[in-house]
């Protein structure tokens, strides 16, 4: 009944998160960044500022719950993350605790009452079975892309891995001036204030500015936290896309059934 009328998964309003942080452990590490995007124009980054540990602590607070009522104010079909289940949605919780937020205050269903929860479930992998905790929002499918990615891998010998940077690539929907910024570079990057940063925006790439790397022509003078931010922005766009194929058939036994 929910998908009467629908014929394509990408008419459905499909609303995409990542997370940038500053380590892996939601008890100890910050986040920096929440980046949002729908399949219906919206796009924005939430970012953690602040001169003073203080400042940066409500700031990241304070972006949580605004991630939150982004979500309540949209309310879209679905919400998606790339491998959300095993890191975002578990990094949020931590945060939350770690930062006195009673996340059962901020994240609600739409019924405006019904609180977020996390349970254990099953992931089927072709023969295997792989244990995960599902989060459940009221009113919205959430799901992880990533799960659909690597049901697909269990059954196609073709798909080697089911990251995200190879899988765009595997399915033809790389964006081609994709901005890439190395792991252990991130936070880093982001958090420069001191040096200055060139970008081409026609293919993505970008490097630190300095007397032996000046700014080159076609590139762009910029600072370490935007090009971070177009890293970001360029994740959600290639998971759109990624979704919009992996998850088209799991719509469309859905709306048989």
């Amino acid at each position: 009944r929910m998908f009467k009328g629908f014929e394509d998964y990408d008419e459905l309003h499909r609303f995409q998160f990542d997370l940038e942080t500053e380590g892996l452990s939601g008890n100890r590490d910050a986040i920096f960044q929440i980046g949002m995007r729908d399949n219906r124009g919206f796009e924005y980054v939430f970012e953690t500022k602040g001169a003073t540990a203080q400042e940066r602590r409500d700031s990241e607070r304070e972006n949580l719950i605004r991630f939150f009522q982004v979500i309540n104010h949209l309310g879209p079909d679905v919400i998606t993350g790339y491998n959300s289940e095993s890191f975002d949605w578990k990094f949020i919780v931590d945060r939350c605790e770690r930062l006195s937020l009673d996340i059962g205050q901020i994240a609600i269903g739409l019924d405006g009452k019904t609180k977020m929860k996390r349970k254990p479930s099953m992931l089927k992998l072709g023969n295997e079975m792989e244990a995960f905790e599902q989060t459940y929002i009221f009113g919205y499918n959430v799901i992880d892309i990533a799960h659909s990615v690597r049901r697909a891998q269990a059954i196609n010998s073709d798909i080697k891995s089911w990251g995200l940077k190879y899988i765009t690539q595997f399915s033809g929907v790389a964006k081609k001036n994709r901005v890439y910024v190395p792991g252990d570079k991130i936070h880093t990057t982001w958090s420069d204030v001191k040096n200055d940063y060139a970008y081409n925006d026609n293919n993505g790439d970008w490097y630190k500015i300095s007397l032996r790397m000046p700014l080159k022509d076609g590139y762009k003078q910029v600072k370490g936290d935007y090009i971070v931010k177009r890293y970001l922005l360029d994740d959600l766009w290639e998971t759109e896309q990624v979704d919009n194929i992996f998850n088209q058939a799991a719509f469309l036994i859905s709306k048989i059934l």
